[in-house]
């Protein structure tokens, strides 16, 4: 069954309620004797097993499984090494409940138990990739990531992994070069030993910086850095990377449209031709991504539909066959979102359904996007809530004859907030807000 689990999802639910049962019925102990064997026999689906099973554990919970047990037996160095990896791997499954005090549990438990200081730095980083990625609290990420900086020596094996998760929390919320420069010396670090799936990490949050900056083609660049054939191996990694390539061609689309509007109002028949050829390109890229998830259900499958649908929005109007897809792929995202509601997900759902019902007329219905605001309200350096609000603000600015006085306010609140962000004057995005900023005003004195 163990053997199965990783590829068949009866055996893999069987032996989750299997882990959960024991725990529940106060029986962890029996886990913990088994635990090394049963990890020889399938070391990708049981550290992921052992931590899901450990969510409604109270620190105390962990104290007294401890004070039951034979500390060098039962939490020995074969138990914190699953432990370790698998509250890595649980990561990779969002819609899993993760057992957070754990980590209050283990910093309580090394006080007495000195040997557990060897593992410091990573729960710790752990912890901090857990705030990262599925809270999005990047303050409570940064206290983690400074205890597992603090925890390891320059020399030892994680030093460099907590840089880089340092370093991604830095670009989330900083927009200064020594971030892309630290990126770059980290992947050379990593792809000089071969590691590669911490290259593709790099990789992946080096080339989304210089997206955020409209530094396509660099991004593109880098992007293309790595060879992929080395992720074969971190599948959910490669496909990343490939809706990434994806999204950079779909940022070009944009761009053609952008600035043939900006300049005569239509479009050329050369600039169709580019419209055309990056997306075809990025279309290929997303499929190529897809082939890689298979029939996964996680959050990289939402963002690759979310891509696949707003990529086939924007050449609408000028290829009017894609509505068929982007109605596709936007019931496809519906659909995966009632299995695992992120709402950082539900975010870009609502934002596409939001274009689509503008390119139907529906400028009202389109502008309660500002509804989605709810779920990323809390930090003003949010790229995401910088997205929303410039969407908002250009959609408010086009439809404005059409629009009540009460959607202007909210438009010009939008065009307020996005201008805070800090972008830097040669970013793309921030010309077209200050051209939306005497836009607004022009209408203004109209009124």
């Amino acid at each position: 069954m163990l053997q199965s689990a990783t590829i068949d999802s009866t055996y893999s639910c069987a032996i989750q309620a299997f882990f959960h049962r024991k725990v529940k019925d106060g029986r962890i102990l029996d886990i913990l004797h088994s635990l090394p064997q049963w990890y020889d026999v399938n070391s990708k689906i049981v550290p992921t097993m052992f931590v899901g099973s450990l969510t409604h554990l109270s620190v105390q919970d962990y104290i007294n499984i401890a004070e039951k047990s034979i500390f060098e037996k039962e939490f020995g160095q074969e138990i914190m090494d699953i432990l370790i990896q698998g509250l890595g791997q649980a990561l990779l499954h969002p819609q899993m409940e993760y057992p957070v005090e754990i980590f209050s549990a283990l910093d309580v438990l090394s006080s007495t138990y000195p040997q557990l200081d060897t593992y410091r730095a990573y729960w710790n980083y752990a912890a901090a990739k857990y705030y990262m990625t599925v809270k999005n609290d990047y303050q409570e990420a940064i206290i983690y990531c400074d205890k597992a900086l603090h925890s390891s020596g320059t020399d030892s094996e994680i030093y460099h992994v907590v840089m880089l998760q340092q370093n991604i929390l830095r670009s989330k919320t900083e927009n200064s070069a020594d971030i892309l420069k630290m990126f770059e010396n980290l992947y050379i670090h990593f792809s000089s030993r071969k590691e590669w799936a911490y290259a593709g990490e790099c990789i992946v949050s080096w080339g989304a910086m210089l997206r955020r900056q409209t530094n396509f083609e660099a991004a593109l660049q880098v992007y293309q850095r790595i060879p992929l054939e080395q992720l074969s191996n971190s599948p959910l990694l490669c496909a990343s990377i490939r809706r990434r390539i994806g999204t950079v061609y779909k940022n070009l689309v944009q761009r053609v449209v952008r600035n043939a509007k900006k300049e005569k109002g239509d479009i050329s028949k050369d600039e169709l031709g580019q419209i055309k050829k990056n997306y075809t390109a990025a279309i290929s890229s997303f499929k190529l991504a897809r082939t890689e998830l298979g029939s996964s259900i996680n959050a990289e499958m939402l963002s690759l539909l979310s891509e696949m649908t707003e990529t086939s929005i924007i050449v609408i109007p000028f290829m009017p066959e894609q509505r068929y897809f982007a109605d596709v792929y936007l019931a496809e995202e519906e659909k995966l979102l009632s299995y695992i509601p992120i709402p950082e997900r539900e975010v870009l759902y609502m934002r596409n359904k939001a274009r689509l019902l503008e390119l139907d007329g529906n400028y009202e219905e389109a502008v309660t996007l500002v509804a989605a605001k709810a779920y990323v309200e809390g930090d003003p350096k949010s790229f995401r809530l910088f997205e929303i609000d410039y969407q908002l603000c250009r959609t408010v600015m086009r439809h404005w004859d059409n629009l009540s006085e009460e959607l202007h306010i909210v438009g010009r609140q939008a065009l307020t907030n996005a201008l805070h962000y800090d972008l830097g004057n040669k970013n793309e995005y921030r010309k077209a807000l200050i051209q939306a900023k005497e836009s607004f005003e022009c209408k203004l004195r109209q009124s």
